[in-house]
Formats: C-alpha cells, structure tokens, sequence
C-alpha cells in the first residue's frame, strides 16, 4: 500500500512538471516583478498626486485567490518570454502624469530597470523626462545587455544623453524625436 501511493506520489509530482514545461512559465520572476513595482511607484511620484490611482493600474502586489503573487506577465504594457518569464517588452509612453503648464520635469533613474536583464524593448516616450548628468543614472544602462530598441521620444533630454546610450550593446534602433537635442554631437 505504501509503494502504490509513493508511485501515485511521484507520477503526480512528473506530471505536473511536465505540464509546466509544456506550457512555459507559470509566472514573473519575483525579482522582475518587484522592479516594476518600483517603476509604478516611480512613475507615481513624478506624477501629480490626483493621477496616483490610474497610473499602471493593473501593477498589483495583490495576491490572488490561490494566494500567489499577482503575475507581472499578465499585467498591461508589460510582455514576457513565454519559456522564461522574464520580462522582454515594456511600454511605458505617456505614463507621467502631471497637469499643465509642466512646472519642473521628472529625472529618469535607468537603475530600476537593471532587474529586467532580458528586456529587449523599451517606450518611455512621451514622459516629458529630462537628464541631469549629476544626479541621473544612465550609465546603469550597460547593464540592459539584450536592450535592442529604445524610444525615448516626447522627452526633455539633450546631446549629453548620447554618451550614456552608448553602453548598450545590442541597441539596434534608437527614437529620439520632439526632444531638446542639438549641436554637434548630434550629427554623428
């Protein structure tokens, strides 16, 4: 009796890992979801506090009715490696919330995405960011190895941008329009 149920045992636990391979991921890594938990709240913060409830609204620690983490894949904006999990697309244009005339534009700290290392694409487009060279982290860039687009359009960012870009590796396509870029650095 005890050998049938260590074999029902086994059989049930093969199955189950089987059904998982065969279906890919059964969620977000924990790391990579926590990252975008903190872009939410990032992106929260450089927002006027009236927005604060419809910024990423489908970004929930909750957990759900088998009491597992809210899954960061299915989240909106948000898409993943179906073999993974990991996070490999990130839409985040127009998620900056402030009301007009912008009195002041939100620094972009590029050090919460190091978490999301095989993000491929990423939209922050129109979030009218700006760049600081003091207090910005941009060379964290480097850190996004498989970054092969980047849109960054609709922005505050100028020249001094570019050396940072540089550290990406596989960048492949680069969108910089409707921002502050001029001079000489920006013909080569």
């Amino acid at each position: 009796m005890e050998t049938s149920f260590v074999r029902l045992s086994i059989s049930v636990i093969m199955i189950t890992v089987l059904m998982n391979e065969m279906h890919g991921y059964k969620a977000c890594l924990e790391t990579e979801r926590t990252a975008l938990l903190q872009i939410k709240s990032f992106f929260i913060s450089a927002s006027d506090i009236e927005y604060k409830d419809s910024i990423l609204s489908s970004w929930v620690d909750d957990d759900d009715d088998d009491g597992m983490p809210s899954d960061c894949c299915h989240w909106q904006r948000v898409k993943c490696n179906a073999t993974t999990g990991r996070v490999m697309q990130l839409s985040l244009k127009n998620t900056t919330r402030l009301n007009y005339p912008y009195d002041w534009f939100p620094l972009l700290n590029m050090s919460l995405f190091h978490p999301l290392e095989e993000l491929q694409s990423l939209d922050l487009s129109v979030n009218i960011f700006t760049y600081d060279s003091k207090v910005a982290a941009y060379d964290s860039l480097r850190s996004l190895k498989q970054l092969k687009i980047l849109v960054l359009g609709h922005n505050y960012f100028d020249d001094s941008i570019f050396s940072y870009l540089n550290t990406l590796p596989s960048l492949c396509t680069l969108i910089l329009h409707w921002n502050r870029i001029e001079g000489s650095q920006t013909n080569q």
